[in-house]
């Protein structure tokens, strides 16, 4: 009698677990977005700011550190997210390591954006870009630069706006205060992609590719470092470009961008459910708690 007792209570369980992940799956949820930085400081406005843009959920990678792969992202943390933007200052700690996760997960169907120094370096921090391996066979749109001197930094405004009806440039204006690193005007692009929005010294602002990958997701690249400064101050960028929602500055073009061209990869972002997307809609524990069931 327990046995049969204990065959039914599990027959029950299995029965509350499948109800639950039926449930589970065809729950509409919102995108959930990472971001991995190699950024030396704290950027609590820039986490506030894409928590709104993105309130299906948001996570931070500081890629910064020792030479060791625990410094850059795990497959298994960018899985979490159906898109990620990239940028950092000082070089992948791994380069390989790094690169290699960014093209095994963009070949899992995960969504990718990235700003300087993936899209332009200088000399000093070569392994900042991902120039061999299956993400440069693939996944490249600015072919990644590596300049003689320090990086390209004018002072320059949005210049030609080559897709006026492109999505990512809808609601942009200027970005008058840009005194930041962007692509030397020599940059070039991969094959497919194209220039969505220039500089006004010509270098890239915004390209894209689209149809990229198993997945034929579209890849966005930034002309710009996202990480503008998180004060009035302007600390860490030496000009007042802030990640402040309702802030009266010339640079507010920057995060719009970010938070556009994100969108502009996530516009087949399908929920319930997205199957091709990296995120799972189940939990960590149903997933786990089914895989030790079955």
């Amino acid at each position: 009698m327990a046995k049969r007792g204990t065959t039914l209570a599990w027959a029950l369980l299995v029965v509350a677990v499948v109800v639950i992940c039926l449930a589970s799956s065809s729950y509409a949820r919102l995108p959930r977005v990472g971001v991995v930085t190699g950024e030396s400081q704290t950027e609590p406005n820039m986490q506030v700011y894409m928590s709104n843009a993105f309130p299906g959920g948001t996570g931070f990678w500081k890629a910064d550190g020792d030479d060791d792969t625990n410094s850059s992202p795990p497959l298994s943390w960018l899985l979490q997210w159906d898109a990620v933007l990239i940028f950092q200052d000082d070089g992948w700690p791994n380069q390989t390591f790094a690169c290699q996760n960014f093209a095994a997960y963009a070949d899992q169907g995960g969504r990718v954006v990235m700003g300087l120094y993936a899209t332009f370096t200088d000399t000093e921090t070569p392994n900042a870009v991902c120039n061999s391996g299956e993400w440069n066979a693939t996944y490249l749109v600015m072919v990644p630069e590596i300049g003689d001197e320090a990086y390209y930094r004018t002072q320059v405004e949005v210049g030609v706006i080559h897709l006026p009806s492109h999505p990512i440039v809808q609601g942009l204006t200027n970005i008058t205060t840009y005194g930041g690193d962007h692509p030397a005007p020599s940059s070039v692009l991969a094959p497919g992609a194209y220039r969505v929005v220039d500089w006004t010294d010509g270098a890239m602002l915004i390209a894209v590719k689209d149809g990229v990958g198993p997945y034929n997701r579209s890849r966005v690249d930034l002309g710009f470092y996202p990480f503008m400064g998180e004060d009035n101050s302007g600390k860490g960028s030496g000009f007042p470009c802030y990640w402040y929602e309702g802030h009266s500055n010339t640079c507010l073009g920057i995060p719009l961008l970010v938070v556009q061209s994100l969108n502009y990869t996530l516009q087949d972002f399908v929920s319930p459910p997205d199957t091709s997307s990296p995120a799972s809609t189940l939990s960590s524990f149903l997933t786990s708690f089914l895989s030790f069931l079955f």
